[in-house]
């Protein structure tokens, strides 16, 4: 009796459950998907809503915009925010209404740097840094080629190639390559010592640096690494210090996975100049941008997206002039420069934009703390910070303008840009 009293329950819930109203066909969400100190973007999922509808959008409580929704997935955009306020949102149709959305926008970030210049070199050679790298406010280093006298006074053929920064002093080291190197005079030659062209430091026990071949430092030693793959020194990417990215002249792209060096085929010719990646933490997927052009001629630009051993062109719509720089973080803002300065929010977007005003000459360099952090170096001595709403340059504070800055990186409130001042190289450091 039991039994037949708990099946005629049952029975009786699977009816009710049956006969029951369903959640309308309607429903449609709104969510955050990215916010600046003055920007929003929302997206509104129309779900299995018949379209088109008439919607809107409501903001901190007030009507905001209106519009008729035509497809399933949309992206709403506000530009009218000020920095470090909250905003609400809710999106309208009828007398539904979506979940209320909370943005908090970003603060800016400081651009109150005090400046100091370092030069090296000029009397023995021309010299320069070409790259450089960042620890913490008191070790940094730089990489490139300075040729000072020797003990006797006459001209060192062996470049000094590395460069340690302590928060007080620059440090000059010569790293050794075991390869030929060619130069006037003694042709031939093993000399062992090179101009390094890029840096990539995870740690000051793991340091990845390049010139022509590849060097790395475990904390104990500088370890060679020999290939059929050479000339690939332009710039270092790493997600990890098994996962490396090397890229070079002539479309070379280099990775090395766990010690195994393979070529991935790019399908150009054009010199890659620049190599960036971003890892988005919640999905743990990474994107890898190399750009490249031919300087000085009309060969035309590219924009490689490197996916594991394959890559593949980004549009280059909108650039004009010869990449040469790219920096970025996944999905919320990409900056390339090709002379002049462009960008955009997300790579799938249509165009490039071009952000014009920022300096009065070439920009050479691009990196950032975060989207409202951003600094650009130029070819006139010129570096730019981006504080999340407005840009700032420091040529007048800086006053040299005959720098040719070619790198730049920053770390917290230390930046170090560095290039080439005549026959000088140069290093200055911006400190907050």
């Amino acid at each position: 009796m039991r039994f037949i009293l708990s099946l005629i329950l049952l029975l009786f819930l699977i009816s009710l459950s049956c006969n029951s109203p369903t959640e309308p066909n309607g429903r449609f969400s709104l969510t955050l998907s990215d916010v600046s100190c003055t920007e929003a973007w929302l997206s509104l999922s129309a779900g299995s809503l018949a379209l088109p509808v008439n919607i809107v959008v409501n903001k901190n409580g007030n009507n905001f915009f209106s519009f008729t929704l035509t497809s399933k997935d949309t992206t709403l955009y506000d530009s009218t925010l000020s920095p470090n306020q909250t905003y609400t949102y809710q999106a309208v149709y009828g007398s539904n209404k979506s979940e209320t959305v909370t943005a908090k926008t970003m603060d800016t970030t400081s651009s109150n740097f005090t400046w100091q210049t370092f030069t090296f070199g000029g009397n023995a050679g021309s010299c320069e840094f070409y790259d450089c790298a960042i620890v913490n406010d008191t070790l940094a280093y730089a990489v490139g080629a300075i040729y000072l006298e020797d003990s006797t006074g006459k001209p060192d053929p062996l470049p000094y190639n590395f460069a340690t920064w302590n928060g007080k002093n620059w440090s000059l080291q010569k790293i050794y390559f075991s390869f030929p190197i060619l130069y006037p005079g003694s042709i031939g030659d093993t000399l062992g010592i090179t101009s390094a062209k890029s840096i990539f430091v995870f740690s000051d026990k793991d340091i990845w640096l390049a010139a022509g071949t590849v060097q790395h430092w475990d904390g104990k030693q500088w370890i060679q690494f020999q290939g059929d793959y050479a000339g690939f020194s332009n710039k270092i990417w790493g997600a990890t210090t098994s996962n490396m990215y090397f890229v070079g002249n002539n479309g070379t792209i280099i990775h090395n996975s766990n010690g195994t060096w393979q070529k991935i085929e790019s399908g150009t010719s054009l010199n890659f100049y620049s190599l960036w990646g971003s890892i988005n933490y919640q999905t743990n997927q990474q994107e890898i941008l190399a750009v490249g052009s031919d300087v000085g001629t009309a060969k035309g630009s590219v924009i490689m997206k490197i996916n594991n051993q394959n890559a593949s062109p980004v549009s280059t719509k909108g650039i004009l002039g010869n990449i040469t720089t790219i920096w970025f973080i996944q999905n919320r803002a990409y900056y390339i420069g090709s002379g002049g300065l462009y960008y955009k929010h997300r790579l799938t977007d249509s165009l490039w934009q071009s952000l014009t005003g920022i300096s009065q000459y070439a920009v050479t360099s691009i990196y950032g703390n975060d989207v409202n952090d951003v600094f650009f170096t130029s070819s006139g001595g010129d570096i730019v910070h981006f504080n999340g709403v407005n840009f700032k340059s420091y040529y007048n504070e800086i006053g040299m303008p005959q720098i040719v800055y070619g790198s730049v990186k920053s770390n917290g409130n230390i930046l170090i840009a560095v290039g080439f001042l005549g026959a000088r190289a140069v290093i200055t450091i911006g400190t907050r």
